[in-house]
């Protein structure tokens, strides 16, 4: 099978459709990716962690995992990740959470990256602690 992306002059590019992946000095690609960051990047990019318990009795089945998608998705420039037992998955993917297979009192380390980092954090917590707003 031939290699999927070939390095260039000006960064590397699909073999395929030659649409360039990363492009060197800075600039972005068509497809939004930049291969190095100024230092304004680097300080807008905030970073909030905490760990956080299941309460709710039946853990983060399908509905608790579509709650916490639809909330994570309203954070549109950050990015949500949901570790348990060192797994790590997105936390905008409904069938990453489910995969956790986080029952009750299953600790889950919640981290977010980007703009409104903190606040993102704080509102997806809260919604853990309370049950997803599912439980009585």
């Amino acid at each position: 099978m031939p290699p999927f992306a070939c390095l260039g002059s000006m960064g590397i590019y699909c073999l395929n459709t030659a649409i360039p992946l990363f492009r060197r000095g800075g600039r972005q690609s068509r497809h939004g990716v930049s291969t190095n960051f100024d230092s304004a990047d680097e300080r807008r990019m905030n970073t909030a962690k905490r760990e956080v318990k299941v309460v709710n009795a039946s853990g983060m089945h399908l509905r608790p995992a579509a709650a916490f998608v639809q909330t994570a998705n309203k954070h549109k420039g950050c990015d949500i990740f949901v570790t348990r037992d060192g797994q790590r998955v997105n936390g905008k993917s409904i069938m990453g959470l489910v995969m956790l297979a986080a029952a009750k009192d299953t600790v889950l380390m919640i981290e977010c990256n980007g703009e409104g980092a903190n606040n993102a954090l704080e509102e997806l917590c809260l919604l853990i602690e309370n049950k997803f707003g599912i439980d009585s």
